[in-house]
């Protein structure tokens, strides 16, 4: 069978994270979440790779962890890790979480790809003013089919 990746990305940082993992894994059917009209029940293997903005992880990425497949990793991308179980447990119930392998890989702020409002919440909140990579990248490639 085969593998896919599909995600969604607003500044390109959950781009980055799955052209690392496509490369590590030889993983040839790469999709956005909003332009896949195939059918996961065609797949071994499905990473779904989300960025966390506003403490949500992506609509899309969510329902197709809810429609039940068994072989499924959600790759989770965000800066802020306080909330970050929390976001987990408001999304998910107990069976789903039992189910899924979920991987969390830090993240970036891409000062140059956002709007002057997310800079002023960004540098308010952090402290951080220009484009900084936070990304785990061991963690990024030890993530398999």
């Amino acid at each position: 069978m085969k593998s896919v990746i599909l995600f969604e990305t607003k500044t390109g940082t959950s781009r980055k994270c799955v052209e690392i993992i496509q490369n590590n894994n030889n993983i040839s059917e790469v999709y956005k979440v909003s332009s896949f009209t195939g059918d996961l029940k065609n797949y071994k293997n499905i990473i779904l790779v989300s960025p966390i903005y506003m403490g949500q992880i992506n609509k899309q990425i969510v329902k197709h962890i809810q429609s039940g497949n068994q072989n499924m990793q959600l790759v989770l991308v965000g800066t802020n890790t306080k909330p970050y179980n929390e976001t987990i447990h408001n999304t998910f119930d107990k069976s789903t979480l039992e189910r899924i392998k979920i991987t969390h890989v830090g993240g970036a702020y891409n000062f140059d790809k956002l709007n002057f409002l997310q800079k002023f919440i960004i540098k308010k909140m952090t402290g951080i003013s220009e484009t900084t990579d936070l990304l785990k990248y061991d963690v990024l490639k030890s993530i398999t089919c």
